[in-house]
C-alpha cells in the first residue's frame, strides 16, 4: 500500500472521498479517484489501512474541514467501519457549520437507500455489533444512525449498470460544475438581515416540490440584489445545479438580446455553452434539457418581459423543486410568467443599514438616508455648498426652484416622479439628472444645464408636445438620453441641439410611431436601442451616422 501523501503547507481539498477500502479501494474509487484528479480536482482519499491507535487522525479531520465536497461512497460494510462512521458524522457537522457552502454527494455503490436509511438488517446489523461486541459508546452508534438516515434523505448518486468509466467522467462534470459556483459576495453587515432573509425562505417554500417562481420588487438601490445573493448562497448546495445571472437589463443592453445570458445559463446548469443559433434555440434548448434537473437561477434587475420569457419561460422547463427568483424595478414584468409568482415587496434595506450605524453627526456622511437628515442637512446653508447628489423623495421640496438652485456644485440628482415649479436656471454642475416617471406637465422655467452628460428619462409619461423639449437647454454636452418605456410617446423630439448626442435608448416605447429627422444630424452616435418599439414604421432615410455600432435595419 503507497503511504500517504505528505500535506503540503497552505492545500485546501476540494473533495473528500470516505469509503471502506476492502470494497471499492482498488476497483471504483481508484478509477473515481484518478477521474476525478485529471479534472483539475484536487481530492483527498483516506488510506484507511494504515491509522494508527484508536483516534481519528488529525490530517483527516482537518481534510473534512478544508474540503467543499463530501463524497461518501456507500458499499456493503461501509457501516462496519467505526472510521467511516465518524468521517460521515464530521462531513454533517462541517456542512451544517458552512451555512451552506458545503455539500454531500453520497453515492450508493452495491447498496440501496433504504440500507442506509437504517430500513433493512445490512447497516442495522453492522451498527449493532459496533456498540454491543466492539463497545462503541451509545452516543457515538446513536449519532452515526442520525448522519446515516441524513444521507440517506440526499438525492444521491447510483452506480445501477453502469461502467466505472462512465459514471466517473458523469460524476466529475457534476462536482466541476458545483466547484465553478462562487458564493456571491456580499458585504459583512448586510449578513444580519436575517427578517429579510427569512420572509424570502418562506416565499421559496424549498421542501415543496412544486415549480416556483419568486419576484423581489423595490425601487433602484434599496438591496433587491444584496437579498437575492444572501439567499443564493444559503441554498445553491442543496440544488442539483445554480445560476445567477447578474445585470440581465445591463446585459440585454449591451448585447442586443439574451443570447448571451442564454449560454451562461445552460453552462452554469452543466448543459454546455456552444454557440446558439438564436433566442429561439436557446428556448427549446432549455426547455429540453432542464425538465429533470432541480435547479435554482436568479435572474437579477430585469426589466422586461421577453428577458424572462427567453431564459424561464414556464414552469414546464424545470424539474420539481426548482426555484426561480427574480429581481426587479418593474412589477409588471412579472405578470408574463404563467404561474403564479409570489412576491417580496422589498422597503430599503440601505435605509435600515445606515440607520443601524447610528450615525449622529450627518455633516461627516457621505450619504444621507433618513429624510429628517437629509431636510436638516438641505436646511443648513453651511452644508448646501457640499451637496453634491441628492436623490430626492419628498416632492414638496421641489415646489420652489430656488430650493434646488441654492445646491450649485450638485453633480447628480435623482427625483422620479417629482415636478419642478419656478426658475431653474442656477445648477451649472449638474451632469446627471435622473428623472424617471416625470408627468405630462413641465412647471419649471429655464431649466438651462450646460453641462449636463446624462438626463434619464425612462418610465415617463410624456409626449412629444411635453414643455420640457423646449424648457430644458443643454448646451453641447449632452451624451446619453434614455427614454426607454415611455409609453405614451409617438414621436421623438428634434434633437438638432443634441448634437452631442452618443446614446440614444428609445427601448420599449410601445407606441412610438416616428423618429425626427433630425437623427440624421447626430453625427457621433453610437448606440440606437430599438428594442421592444413595437410601432415603429422606419427610420429616416436620412439616417447618416458613421460612428453607429450595429445600425438597425431602416
Amino acid at each position: 500500500m503507497a503511504p500517504k501523501r505528505k500535506r503540503t503547507s497552505g492545500t485546501t481539498y476540494q473533495v473528500f472521498l470516505s469509503f471502506r477500502g476492502p470494497d471499492t479501494r482498488q476497483g471504483f474509487t481508484d478509477v473515481l479517484y484518478h477521474t476525478l484528479v485529471d479534472a483539475g480536482i484536487h481530492v483527498f482519499r483516506d488510506n484507511e489501512e494504515i491509522r494508527k491507535g484508536e483516534d481519528i487522525g488529525e490530517e483527516i479531520l482537518r481534510a473534512i474541514e478544508e474540503s467543499r465536497i463530501f463524497v461518501p461512497i456507500f458499499s456493503t460494510n461501509y457501516a462496519s467501519s467505526k472510521w467511516c462512521l465518524i468521517e460521515l458524522a464530521k462531513m454533517f457537522e462541517s456542512k451544517k457549520a458552512s451555512i451552506g457552502k458545503k455539500t454531500i454527494l453520497p453515492i450508493f455503490y452495491d447498496v440501496g437507500v433504504h440500507d442506509v436509511k437504517l430500513k433493512t438488517k445490512l447497516y442495522a446489523e453492522a451498527l449493532s455489533t459496533l456498540e454491543h461486541e466492539k463497545k462503541c459508546s451509545h452516543r457515538e452508534v446513536k449519532q452515526w444512525k442520525k448522519a446515516l438516515r441524513k444521507a440517506g434523505k440526499i438525492k444521491g448518486w447510483e452506480l445501477n449498470d453502469k461502467g466505472y468509466g462512465e459514471f466517473a467522467r458523469s460524476f466529475a462534470r457534476e462536482v466541476s460544475m458545483k466547484l465553478k459556483v462562487k458564493h456571491k459576495c456580499v458585504t459583512d453587515y448586510l449578513v444580519q438581515r436575517d427578517d429579510q432573509v427569512e420572509g424570502l425562505m418562506e416565499l421559496l417554500d424549498i421542501e415543496s416540490t412544486e415549480v416556483r417562481f419568486v419576484g423581489i420588487h423595490g425601487m433602484g438601490g434599496i438591496g433587491k440584489t444584496t437579498l437575492a445573493k444572501l439567499v443564493f448562497n444559503k441554498l445553491c448546495d442543496r440544488f442539483d445545479s445554480c445560476s445567477f445571472l447578474a445585470d440581465v437589463r445591463e446585459s440585454d443592453r449591451q448585447h442586443k438580446g439574451v443570447g448571451l445570458l442564454q449560454r451562461k445559463l445552460l453552462g452554469d446548469l452543466g448543459l454546455g455553452s456552444g454557440e446558439i443559433m438564436d433566442v429561439d434555440d436557446g428556448i427549446k434548448r432549455m426547455s429540453e434539457r432542464l425538465a429533470h434537473k432541480k435547479v435554482l437561477i436568479v435572474l437579477d434587475d430585469v426589466d422586461h418581459r421577453d428577458q424572462i420569457h427567453d431564459l424561464a419561460g414556464d414552469a414546464s422547463w424545470f424539474g420539481s423543486g426548482s426555484r426561480i427568483l427574480i429581481t426587479t424595478r418593474n412589477q409588471r414584468v412579472l405578470e408574463i410568467i404563467p404561474q403564479r409568482v409570489h412576491i417580496l415587496k422589498l422597503r430599503d434595506l440601505g435605509r435600515n443599514i445606515i440607520a443601524a450605524q447610528g450615525f449622529k453627526n450627518i455633516v461627516k456622511c457621505s450619504r444621507l438616508w433618513m429624510p429628517e437628515d437629509a431636510l436638516e442637512a438641505l436646511q443648513q446653508d453651511e452644508n448646501k455648498r457640499k451637496i453634491e447628489m441628492l436623490r430626492v423623495r419628498s416632492y414638496d421640496y421641489l415646489k420652489d426652484g430656488k430650493e434646488l438652485s441654492s445646491l450649485r456644485n450638485l453633480r447628480y440628482l435623482e427625483c422620479s416622479g417629482a415636478n419642478f415649479s419656478g426658475d431653474l436656471k442656477h445648477l451649472p454642475k449638474l451632469m446627471w439628472l435622473c428623472w424617471q416617471r416625470c408627468p405630462t406637465e413641465f412647471m419649471g422655467t429655464d431649466l438651462y444645464l450646460r453641462n449636463l452628460v446624462i438626463l434619464d428619462l425612462s418610465d415617463s409619461f410624456i409626449r412629444e408636445t411635453w414643455g420640457g423639449w423646449s424648457q430644458i437647454g443643454t448646451g453641447n454636452s449632452l451624451k446619453v438620453l434614455d427614454l426607454s418605456n415611455c409609453h405614451c410617446l409617438k414621436k421623438t423630439p428634434d434633437f438638432s441641439k443634441y448634437s452631442s448626442l452618443e446614446r440614444l435608448i428609445l427601448r420599449g416605447c410601445t407606441k412610438l410611431v416616428e423618429i425626427h429627422p433630425s437623427i440624421g444630424k447626430l453625427r457621433g452616435l453610437k448606440q440606437l436601442d430599438l428594442a421592444y418599439c413595437l410601432s415603429l414604421k422606419g427610420l429616416p432615410e436620412e439616417l447618416c451616422c458613421p460612428e453607429l455600432i450595429d445600425p438597425p435595419r431602416k
